[in-house]
């Protein structure tokens, strides 16, 4: 929690919403088990809005 993370891509990137967050970077804030048994990374924007991610659509920042 409170890594640094650049959103690198989307698995679906036909979601509106989403699409301007593709590179952005954003804080890990919090894990999520989506309905598919996947763990997801809750990740907070500078707007204070949260959204979770899968990990292979994130690149850590060091």
């Amino acid at each position: 929690m409170g890594q640094k993370v650049y959103i690198n891509k989307l698995r679906n990137p036909n979601t509106l919403d989403l699409t301007d967050k593709i590179g952005k970077i954003g804080i890990v804030r919090g894990l999520r088990l989506t309905e598919s048994n996947n763990i997801a990374l809750i990740v907070e924007f500078d707007s204070q809005v949260r959204i979770w991610f899968f990990e292979d659509e994130l690149k850590i920042i060091k």
